[in-house]
């Protein structure tokens, strides 16, 4: 027989905050989510916390990546609706592409150049985008 829980759990307030507020799933700090934890719960934020947020915001970030991909119709779709969205979206595709690039290039630099020489101008372009 399965035990009920009395309490929410610790999983259930972090995410109950990231739905509240979805930008900080791709903030780099977490001293704001602590914050709001502590000031909902009353308790300070420990090590095992601190793993349990770690691990959310991991597999909320996969949720959302895959979700966008089986929604995007083609390349140049995925493009303009990142420049929509803002910089950090740009910066995830410039990750993408490089990483496509450093693929290539372990696969076969000299049969690959083509494509290469594409994922290049690709990379570059999605640079303009971002400004930088």
């Amino acid at each position: 027989m399965v035990k009920k829980r009395k309490k929410p759990s610790v999983s259930s307030y972090f995410r109950e905050i990231l739905n509240d507020r979805p930008d900080l799933l791709q903030a780099t700090s977490n001293e704001e989510i602590y914050q709001l934890y502590t000031e909902r719960t009353k308790k300070k934020v420990n090590d095992r916390d601190k793993a349990i947020l770690s691990n959310l915001k991991s597999v909320e970030r996969k949720k959302a990546k895959l979700g966008g991909r089986r929604t995007a119709k083609s390349a140049n779709h995925t493009v303009k609706a990142a420049v929509g969205r803002g910089s950090s979206t740009l910066d995830r595709l410039e990750v993408s592409i490089d990483d496509c690039m450093a693929a290539a290039k372990g696969l076969d630099r000299d049969g690959l150049l083509s494509v290469i020489d594409h994922l290049r101008k690709a990379r570059n372009e999605v640079v303009i985008l971002r400004g930088h």
